[in-house]
């Protein structure tokens, strides 16, 4: 492993660590929690989102648990995107499956191409579809074909119980508009040039590029999930964040979650580079002296950023003062006399350890509520 993604891991930690609570109060399953905690560590470092700030990621991470997803993307339920130096949770059609299964409703999604035969009428409240795919014009491998041929996709779904249904075709046109309303599919800082140029004619790039039909069939299952009656509760939840996300609004999961609203998170780019930058040269500092020197930078912060620099700030202070020799992690734990200060000794703690003393790490957080 090369040391630059090792720091960048090390740096993913000491967010990740402090919503490892959270993250399993939402999974309501410890060892559940701990199985997406390795994967999402996994996921967090993947080179795509090297530009994007930790915070952003974390955030990202909590909608999924908060989404109860998988968040392996070879799963097509859930990915992290970049965009401006953030990381942006995105669902996808097999995600959306999974909510609304979850909200008692089973879905079927087709996509038509231009060589099917399809006809859809209505009277009153039924619908009658007629549809023939041609399996051997569709050219569903070349990713090019795909989007130029697409006509649109049909969505269908029917009550567990009830056995209600509700359908609709969403035609290309709208989808069309939906994907370039996403901010991931402008040209940005961080498009390369090959991007730039499909950009410029018109194609779609990055997940869209290469996942067209899944992220189409992503919008209409949305489209219609807005018309089905799924109650108040965490499908619709993540359903209404999904939508902010698209629309290129940062949502505070962590705060949305525990409030029971969609809290927008009014953070500039510049900000974010600046907390970054200095977050890294915490981490970077070789002595108590050079950590010293950050400090005039660290006052210029308040709020929420200031308490991750503490947070931070206080792990690497430890690392420099921290004597050599024999370590008793279960009386170092006892010795916490915050969730905050725990949070940080569990970062020097190594998962296998983590996971013997997990009843006392346990304990020690219960006593701190």
């Amino acid at each position: 492993m090369s040391t630059e993604l090792e720091t960048r891991k090390e740096q993913l930690k000491s967010f990740l660590l402090p919503a490892q609570k959270q993250i399993t109060s939402l999974l309501q399953d410890k060892t559940k929690a701990q199985k997406f905690m390795a994967a999402a560590l996994v996921v967090a470092s993947n080179p795509s989102l090297k530009n994007c700030s930790p915070d952003s990621i974390v955030q990202a991470l909590v909608g999924v648990a908060m989404s109860d997803l998988n968040i392996d993307s070879n799963l097509s339920q859930c990915y992290l995107v970049p965009y401006k130096g953030h990381a942006q949770l995105q669902i996808g059609y097999k995600g959306f499956i999974q909510l609304l299964f979850r909200a008692g409703w089973m879905v079927k999604c087709f996509p038509v191409y231009q060589c099917d035969e399809f006809s859809m009428s209505f009277d009153g409240w039924d619908n009658n579809v007629e549809f023939k795919p041609n399996i051997d014009e569709r050219d569903e491998g070349d990713r090019d074909w795909v989007f130029n041929n697409l006509r649109g996709i049909y969505v269908v779904s029917r009550h567990t119980d009830t056995k209600d249904e509700y359908s609709t075709f969403v035609a290309k046109p709208l989808i069309e508009k939906l994907r370039l309303s996403s901010p991931n599919q402008r040209i940005g800082n961080y498009t390369k040039p090959a991007d730039k140029e499909r950009l410029k004619n018109g194609l779609p790039i990055g997940i869209w590029g290469d996942w067209y039909i899944e992220m189409a069939q992503a919008k209409a299952i949305k489209k219609l999930a807005k018309i089905l009656p799924i109650g108040d509760n965490r499908e619709a939840m993540s359903i209404a964040m999904d939508d902010k996300q698209e629309a290129g609004k940062p949502v505070n999961y962590k705060e949305s979650i525990e409030q029971g609203v969609i809290i927008e998170m009014d953070v500039s780019d510049e900000d974010k580079s600046s907390l970054d930058a200095l977050l890294t040269s915490i981490h970077e500092s070789t002595n108590i002296e050079g950590l010293s020197s950050l400090t005039t930078e660290a006052e210029k912060f308040s709020g929420a950023d200031l308490k991750t620099i503490r947070t931070i700030w206080s792990e690497k202070l430890k690392e420099f003062k921290q004597e050599k020799g024999p370590v008793n992690n279960k009386e170092l734990i006892k010795a916490c006399k915050n969730a905050d200060e725990l949070s940080n000794l569990l970062k020097d703690i190594s998962e296998v350890d983590q996971l013997e003393l997990s009843d006392a790490i346990d304990d020690r957080f219960d006593d701190f509520r």
